[in-house]
């Protein structure tokens, strides 16, 4: 059963994607495809975003030389700083492997491998659970945290900026969506505005926007709250709920 919705998997991604590559900067054919991605559980919260200064995510999930490594970097520190005014460019490591600016700190980051996303493309469910092919999502990148009070300015904040507290972060980096045994998906995203709870609902909410050489230029919505869990002391309870679609209109 599995390896039949593998296939139709597959196939619908071959009819709707078999195009020519897009470019950041050039249209695509006329289609849409969506993705949702769903997690729900308990976690010690000390595993959710881990310090990846061995560059694991990079190196070992997407295949990345030094090379795409430094690329990745560059591109990365030209985001913050056009998109939020943070110029982490001639600021050197610390012991912690960050790049300090005032109070928001760059690092490399991976999100942990101990949550599992339900993936649901087209009405079919695609799992993380290891009793089947088609695994699940994985995502690293570039991580900014702010440990007090920091305008942001560039096209984001502008020139009066507009100030981020110690719950936002903000974040560049990939997904990788794995189809059953084929080689996986790998959607690059940016944060269009910082990551931080609403006073309305206290959820997080995420504002992304994405980029794949094939699929083009995308958009992400989502929300997440991790709260702790009653029936389990010293854990939390993640909920996670994002939504990818292409093209971005």
């Amino acid at each position: 059963m599995n390896f039949w919705i593998c296939s139709v998997f597959i196939a619908v991604l071959s009819l709707q994607f078999s195009v020519s590559l897009c470019t950041p900067d050039s249209s695509c054919p006329d289609f849409t495809a969506t993705f949702v991605a769903m997690a729900d559980q308990t976690i010690d919260d000390t595993e959710l975003l881990i310090n990846d200064a061995g560059q694991t995510f990079f190196r070992d999930t997407l295949g990345f030389r030094d090379t795409d490594i430094q690329n990745a970097a560059a591109d990365a520190l030209r985001f913050f700083n056009e998109t939020y005014g943070l110029d982490f460019s001639r600021i050197p490591l610390n012991e912690q492997n960050q790049h300090v600016l005032g109070n928001a700190s760059l690092s490399q980051f991976r999100f942990s491998e101990h949550v599992h996303y339900q993936l649901a493309y087209n009405n079919w469910i695609q799992t993380g659970s290891t009793r089947f092919t088609c695994r699940d999502i994985e995502v690293g990148g570039f991580l900014v945290t702010f440990s007090g009070d920091q305008l942001l300015h560039g096209s984001y904040g502008g020139v009066d900026g507009i100030r981020a507290g110690v719950e936002s972060f903000l974040e560049y980096g990939f997904y990788t969506i794995d189809v059953c045994d084929q080689s996986p998906i790998i959607i690059q995203f940016e944060t269009a505005t910082p990551i931080r709870p609403e006073p309305i609902d206290g959820l997080f909410h995420f504002n992304l926007d994405l980029y794949n050489r094939v699929l083009g230029r995308g958009k992400a919505l989502g929300v997440f709250t991790l709260k702790p869990d009653k029936r389990n002391p010293g854990e939390y309870r993640l909920i996670n709920r994002l939504v990818f679609t292409f093209p971005e209109n």
